[in-house]
């Protein structure tokens, strides 16, 4: 069960959830559900699916303005999804939560009820320095430690993400880091083509204020002054893609800044692939799914020390710079550049194993086989 996780409204959303799902699939049988808020449907409507290993049921109902209303009709619409799982002969021995709140309040109530133990990820960026959970209610901040204490496991993707809960008190005996997942095609390298322009790469979403892209786009701008042998490749879209556009032709309209847009996963490997350096200048991150992608590639990356860089991020796969010092970007970049004869694109890709399907789906299925054992000696366990 999830927060978010990718719909007909937005193939995008909680797409990590997913992943996360099919790393699990490898070892257990798992059943997903989630309900999504639908303005186009009057009457709720269930659909159910099956992607690659593990079955799919969304439950689309009605939107309200009433914030009454939109609560209720959300609950009601995960107990009758629950229900429709059940009635498919879906018995889950364990219940997965992704993203707190209101799905984690829903799993403990099953428990209470039914006594099923459940275990919840958190990836969520509203509870670091610059999220809102800080201005949150009271009863909203009560409920949420409830639901943590009462979890058999807490599971964030990354230790800046645990130290950030713990600062609000969201803690549980049984914590266990488990990083968000990528998949194994990032892993295939090719040759990379010989080109005399060194390519910078940034892939982004295009939140200004988590990813500071007219920073890096600024730093690039000094660089490009340097010398003009650089390019800068910028992929994907977002909510501030065409401010970013705009002051991109307003400002630097005469250095080669490449917009490509959104990309299917074999183009976003591609320009991995033929890029000299990853850039992430973000001013904060829970996790950085681009970085294990850039790293599994064999890319060196230059990062913030946000989400997971600070943990991954060696001599030997990058460098780290200071948040939004612009001038330190630019250094690294064309030390990056100077440099490239120092990194071993095998050796960056092997710093990125951890990040496998597998790997990450053996951390899980070991959490719910020890939860499994602990409440009833050893039977084999599935997931929703």
């Amino acid at each position: 069960m999830s927060r978010w996780y990718p719909n007909r409204i937005d193939a995008m959303e909680g797409l990590f959830v997913r992943k996360h799902a099919l790393a699990v699939s490898l070892y257990n049988e798992v059943q997903v559900l989630f309900v999504k808020e639908d303005k186009a449907v009057t009457h709720r409507e269930m659909v159910t699916t099956k992607f690659e290993n593990i079955k799919e049921t969304i439950v689309y109902y009605p939107f309200s303005k009433v914030r009454a209303l939109r609560a209720i009709r959300y609950f009601k619409a995960l107990f009758y999804g629950y229900r429709q799982v059940l009635a498919q002969g879906f018995s889950p021995q364990i219940l997965h939560v992704n993203v707190l709140t209101r799905v984690g309040f829903f799993a403990y109530l099953l428990k209470l009820f039914t006594h099923k133990p459940y275990l919840v990820s958190e990836h969520w960026s509203r509870y670091l320095p610059h999220g809102y959970y800080a201005t949150t209610t009271a009863l909203h901040k009560w409920l949420t430690r409830l639901v943590v204490k009462n979890a058999a496991y807490f599971i964030p993707v990354s230790n800046v993400l645990k130290s950030a809960l713990d600062s609000f008190c969201l803690k549980n005996s049984n914590c266990r880091i488990v990083h968000n997942t990528i998949e194994d095609f990032f892993f295939e390298h090719s040759t990379r083509e010989k080109r005399n322009v060194k390519r910078l790469l940034h892939i982004s979403c295009f939140d200004e204020k988590a990813k500071n892209v007219k920073g890096i786009i600024r730093a690039f701008g000094n660089l490009y002054q340097k010398r003009q042998d650089v390019e800068l490749v910028i992929v994907g879209t977002g909510q501030d893609f065409n401010s970013i556009k705009l002051f991109i032709e307003e400002e630097y309209d005469k250095i080669p800044i490449a917009l490509v847009g959104e990309q299917t996963p074999d183009e976003v490997v591609a320009w991995l692939h033929s890029s000299d350096v990853f850039v992430l200048f973000s001013n904060y991150e829970t996790s950085g799914v681009v970085l294990m992608e850039s790293l599994a590639s064999g890319t060196p990356v230059i990062s913030t020390p946000c989400g997971i860089a600070p943990e991954i991020i060696t001599k030997d796969n990058g460098l780290l710079v200071p948040f939004a010092d612009e001038q330190a970007l630019t250094e690294k970049m064309e030390w990056m550049i100077n440099h490239q004869s120092n990194f071993d694109k095998d050796k960056i890709s092997r710093s990125a194993e951890q990040f496998r399907f597998r790997s990450v789906g053996e951390q899980l299925s070991d959490i719910y086989t020890t939860i499994i054992e602990g409440r009833n000696k050893g039977t084999s366990g599935a997931a929703v």
